[in-house]
């Protein structure tokens, strides 16, 4: 999926013509690398036999990453330095 945005982005299509705002590709981008890097961390380094992508979008989680991204100043990219202090 992730070379498929890249594609897609590369088109270079106008704005609201069949592609999405830079904020929202990144984002999307961002997201999809993510999961497919922990995935691969979970299944491989923790030997786990399967991994349910759907609790990674659960209200509790969703709700202490917006406590974390209000204490750094409300920014959307929250990293781990800014958690951690």
């Amino acid at each position: 999926v992730h070379a498929w945005l890249t594609r897609w982005e590369s088109l270079k299509q106008k704005a609201r013509q069949g592609r999405l705002t830079d904020e929202t590709l990144f984002a999307l981008n961002h997201t999809v690398f993510t999961f497919v890097e922990l995935i691969e961390y979970l299944l491989t380094n923790l030997k786990l036999s399967y991994v349910l992508t759907g609790k990674f979008q659960t209200d509790c989680l969703g709700s202490r990453f917006g406590k974390y991204r209000q204490l750094s100043g409300a920014h959307y990219n929250v990293s781990v330095q800014e958690i951690q202090e």
